[in-house]
């Protein structure tokens, strides 16, 4: 009994959800979808519509857009009018998919939340069918120049979202599946070159701006010493400790005699006419001694 109005409950439910559907306004699409047409469904990829047109389904004629995934052996019907709402849209263009190899060439974001959470919203983003946010997936979870990871789960993200992004970019080239993931795979490790090398330039960039303010600090200590390095001063040595240089020995200051006349003494002129009449005065013989 439950299970008869398990399933009466069931087909209700399924009955109502089918007219409710059919009975949406038809909105107006710049930009329909026509049969022929690759498109993109979020959780699947890249898909081609195999017709458009109406089918009756529990008593209830709806418009569908039939779309067959070649990959997965899979045929998805979504009517018309929640066909935009699901998120089903055309190739990107080209233009769109030039701004997608300028992000996987771009740095990593670096995130410090745990690998769960983080794992969460690279699923939300592969699932979104968002180009961009499928290519900042790849970016940001390509750790090798082969596309590995340290963790299993996260090398099965990434190739999930190279996957995806690579069939689209097929659609969009014209190549094939196996081509368009060794092109995109070549952009991640470039991208990982050139910011490697972008690393290093900033890094001998700063090596060189911390010589050049060293200079600066030398030449304003001492201008005529531009480009040496002003040596060590040497420690302070204490005045008693210093010992006295070896040399000759001056006389003390009341040991040198003033040439200068004093009071109450002759003067050198006096002196000199003193020596002149010495000079003038005879020599006096001396006196015969008797024996």
């Amino acid at each position: 009994m439950d299970k008869l109005a398990a399933a009466e409950i069931t087909t209700a439910m399924v009955s109502a959800a089918f007219g409710a559907t059919a009975a949406q306004p038809k909105h107006r699409d710049d930009d329909p979808f026509k049969s022929g047409d690759f498109v993109v469904y979020p959780t699947h990829g890249v898909g081609k519509i195999d017709r458009i047109g109406t089918e009756e389904i529990g008593g209830h004629k709806l418009d569908l857009i039939s779309i067959s995934f070649d990959e997965n052996k899979m045929t998805l019907r979504i009517p018309v009018a929640q066909a935009r709402v699901a998120g089903l849209r055309k190739l990107a263009t080209p233009e769109a998919m030039a701004q997608v190899m300028t992000i996987l060439a771009g740095r990593p974001k670096v995130s410090r939340l745990m690998w769960a959470k983080r794992a969460q919203e690279f699923q939300a983003k592969i699932n979104s069918g968002d180009l961009r946010s499928v290519a900042e997936v790849c970016r940001d979870l390509q750790t090798a120049a082969n596309g590995s990871a340290p963790s299993y789960s996260q090398r099965n993200l990434f190739e999930l979202a190279i996957d995806r992004l690579a069939g689209e970019f097929a659609g969009v080239v014209g190549t094939d599946k196996a081509d368009a993931i060794v092109k995109l795979t070549q952009k991640l490790v470039d991208g990982r070159s050139a910011d490697s090398a972008r690393t290093e330039l900033r890094a001998e960039k700063a090596r060189a701006e911390v010589t050049q303010s060293e200079a600066s600090v030398v030449d304003q200590a001492d201008p005529q010493a531009a480009g040496t390095v002003a040596p060590r001063p040497e420690a302070a040595v204490p005045e008693a400790a210093v010992p006295e240089r070896a040399g000759p020995k001056q006389p003390e200051p009341e040991q040198i005699q003033s040439t200068e006349p004093q009071a109450g003494q002759p003067g050198m002129d006096h002196l000199e006419g003193q020596a002149q009449t010495k000079l003038s005065e005879p020599a006096v013989s001396p006196a015969p001694v008797s024996v």
